[in-house]
């Protein structure tokens, strides 16, 4: 019995470390690639600071289930009111792209500096009607690798802890602001994309670039159309 019990055990061992192994070396490579963009993949991932980490998700509160997304309900009014100002009222349009881009994470903020529902970076948000007369800082420090293509260093879990720290009346980490500005963007997408919400996403919202920005659209319209299909957050 004790032959077979250590057998056992070296079997355990062996299968632990050929799954470990692979998964430490894709760890440590998938981070640095999400590196290139602010955009939603990450947070979809939960890769992005402030998404799925411990008291900083932001949903304190009882949440409404819309089919595609669980939204705080406390900011529910303010999807409607942002939905029947700039998109005709289709709520879900907003819905779909904010769980995309944050999960209704109010306090995320990506390796490349985007902040709060919308992930909004600075230079963005400060065009907004809806971050008028609001503080919008730079996110600082920057200590992580730079971002390939760039010359800019992103944002690491230790900077985003001391932005929040430091500056938590920074526009973009209030709901109600960012669900305006978000729709705003969409608003303006549209129009420029005749309408074409998928096209609108890719090419006014999303920060990637080329096919990437498409990708991106294709799975925020996954969760659009389970919004639509369940009918509950219209």
């Amino acid at each position: 019995m004790e032959g077979e019990n250590h057998t056992g055990l070296y079997l355990v061992g062996i299968i632990v470390l050929l799954i470990l192994i692979p998964a430490a070396a894709f760890g440590a490579i998938l981070p640095i690639g999400l590196l290139a963009t602010f955009s939603a993949e990450c947070k979809i991932l939960g890769l992005c600071h402030g998404v799925g980490e411990g008291g900083t998700s932001g949903i304190t509160g009882p949440a409404v289930d819309c089919g595609g997304a669980n939204v705080p309900e406390e900011y529910m009014p303010w999807v409607k009111e942002a939905a029947d100002k700039y998109l005709g009222g289709d709520q879900a349009k907003l819905i779909a792209v904010i769980q995309f881009e944050s999960g209704f994470n109010r306090w995320a903020i990506s390796y490349g500096g985007a902040v709060g529902l919308g992930q909004f970076i600075a230079s963005s948000a400060r065009t907004k009607q809806a971050f008028q007369g609001s503080s919008i800082y730079d996110v600082e420090p920057r200590t992580g690798p730079i971002i390939p293509g760039t010359n800019v260093r992103s944002v690491t879990k230790e900077d985003a802890e001391i932005f929040r720290k430091t500056h938590p009346d920074d526009g973009r980490f209030d709901p109600e602001r960012s669900l305006k500005a978000a729709a705003e963007l969409l608003y303006y997408g549209l129009q420029r994309a005749g309408g074409d919400f998928r096209r609108a996403y890719a090419e006014s919202y999303n920060g990637e670039a080329g096919n990437k920005k498409y990708e991106n659209a294709d799975k925020m319209m996954v969760i659009y159309n389970q919004l639509i299909q369940s009918g509950k957050c219209k």
